[in-house]
């Protein structure tokens, strides 16, 4: 008999049976196959209800726990000359052990690769721990394929009835969901479930609490054995913004964006002969008169993975470190130094915390319009100003709010709809479908700020501003009309 196992999350008949074994508190070496097999037909009921398909895995290993329980129960008479009959369990023993061993070593693996992914930079700190959510992994797929199975007993949505065609798209029994966990913050797994109890619908709003499980949107807690399983409104709906903007700029750099492809041999050639420019915003260079000395300067280029300005600036004779939140893109970074042999360190971080670097290191930080994916730009300002010596210069694009205002899929047809007020948030500003336009491709989420905070935030941390210009972007059809981007020249007295 085959068994099934999927390395990312282990599920399948073999699973069950391991889960059911563990529930009962018996040795896997000596398995009451009767008890596990009334056991496993209940959860067979439930899963057939789910997924007919899946249901034929589980069908297999029904079958066999019925032929050893009977076997076992048969009482059999060895011939004369002929050894006694093997253990009919010993087969499925066997399979349960390797399967056990399997997710074990998927569980240690899994710790590790935990372990990895907290390791920053060498005098980057940890990230803190979020406050309030709380992990998933207590309550296992099964116990809630178990509750679900007791509502469907309880609600009689098992018994024969007239057949109800429910053809309810998915996402709607998913903002139902969604917006009752949000609404209590907590709640009891059943009461997710209202009237009418037909099975087409309770099996929708189930599937609905496991896609947003998948999404990290709610979490479950029981905080008894066997208990009552409790889901609940994590703090965000994306979660972490931090988090998901930096895998959805890892996946810009698998799919070519424009921002995350690196410069050429040929550019960084040019820039070693003192032929370079870098921009801020989509098209506009940076006017040359506004770097300070390059030659074996300080330079952080902030939030400015990629490839691009870092490079082009250490080959310009800077000694340049690049702070980026995406690892790919900082990788991207790394391809060209090794390739051009430049001098660049990369630090993985949030923009909004520069706590891994040192108060005053640098005389130039480069800041291209990439604020606009922090929900808050203040400590940016902040942060900058520590780093920066006495004397040093910020150079920083960033969005005109003005682009955010307005309807964006009906100024993709030249129809400006003043629709949005600023600050605006693609988390807050948004329904839910409508955010699902970018989070369904991966797409990074943006925030528009007030003038008020981008230059009135950067003169409120101490800087004196000394240049300022203005960008349009071929990409937005309302810098037909007004220059959607902006750049500003900032100094730190002293």
């Amino acid at each position: 008999m085959n068994y099934l196992v999927a390395l990312d999350t282990f599920h399948g008949p073999l699973d069950l049976l391991l889960y059911l074994v563990k529930r009962n508190e018996v040795d896997v070496l000596d398995v009451p196959v009767a008890k596990l097999a009334d056991q496993f037909l209940e959860f067979l009921a439930a899963v057939r209800e789910v997924d007919v398909e899946l249901a034929g895995d589980f069908l297999v290993m029904a079958a066999t726990l019925m032929e050893i329980k009977a076997r076992s129960l048969l009482p059999t008479e060895p011939e004369p000359g002929e050894e006694d009959e093997p253990d009919p369990r010993r087969e499925l023993v066997k399979q349960l052990l390797e399967y056990r061993r399997f997710k074990d070593a998927a569980a240690a693996l899994e710790e590790r690769a935990e372990k990895q992914s907290a390791r920053l930079a060498r005098v980057a700190p940890e990230e803190p721990a979020r406050p309030g959510v709380q992990p998933v992994r207590p309550v296992e797929l099964w116990d809630l394929v178990s509750a679900f199975a007791r509502l469907m007993r309880e609600t009689q949505a098992l018994q024969p009835t007239a057949v109800v065609v429910d053809d309810t798209p998915q996402h709607v029994y998913e903002e139902q969901v969604r917006e009752r966990v949000r609404a209590a913050g907590r709640l009891a797994f059943r009461d997710l479930f209202d009237p009418p109890y037909h099975k087409a619908r309770l099996i929708g709003l189930f599937l609905a609490v496991l896609e947003l499980i998948k999404g990290r949107e709610i979490g479950l807690d029981q905080p008894e054995p066997f208990g009552e399983i409790w889901p609940f409104a994590t703090e965000d709906p994306v979660v972490n913004i931090r988090d998901y903007n930096r895998t959805a700029w890892d996946h810009s750099v698998a799919t070519g964006n424009q921002w995350t492809v690196p410069v050429g041999p040929e550019v960084i050639a040019a820039a070693r002969r003192g032929e370079w420019e870098i921009i801020l915003t989509p098209t506009k260079p940076v006017p040359r008169d506004w770097f300070p000395p390059l030659a074996g300067l300080e330079v952080l280029c902030l939030a400015s993975g990629g490839g691009q300005q870092g490079p082009v600036l250490a080959a310009a004779g800077a000694r340049v470190t690049v702070f980026d939140n995406s690892p790919r893109q900082l990788a991207q970074d790394r391809l060209v130094a090794e390739r051009d042999r430049l001098a660049v360190a990369t630090v993985e971080g949030d923009m909004a915390d520069l706590s891994a670097l040192p108060d005053g290191r640098f005389g130039l930080i480069v800041h291209p319009c990439s604020n606009c994916f922090v929900p808050d730009v203040r400590p940016v300002w902040r942060e900058a100003f520590r780093v920066l010596r006495p004397g040093g210069v910020l150079l920083t694009g960033f969005t005109n709010p003005v682009l955010y205002l307005f309807d964006e899929q009906a100024s993709e047809r030249g129809q400006f709809t003043v629709r949005h007020r600023i600050p605006y948030s693609d988390v807050t500003s948004l329904t839910d479908a409508e955010r699902r336009r970018y989070t369904d491709k991966s797409e990074p989420l943006c925030f528009g700020h007030t003038l008020a905070d981008q230059i009135g935030g950067q003169l409120d941390a101490g800087f004196v501003l000394t240049g300022f210009y203005e960008d349009g972007g071929p990409s937005w059809r309302l810098s037909e009309y007004i220059p959607c981007f902006a750049a500003t020249r900032a100094v730190k007295p002293g």
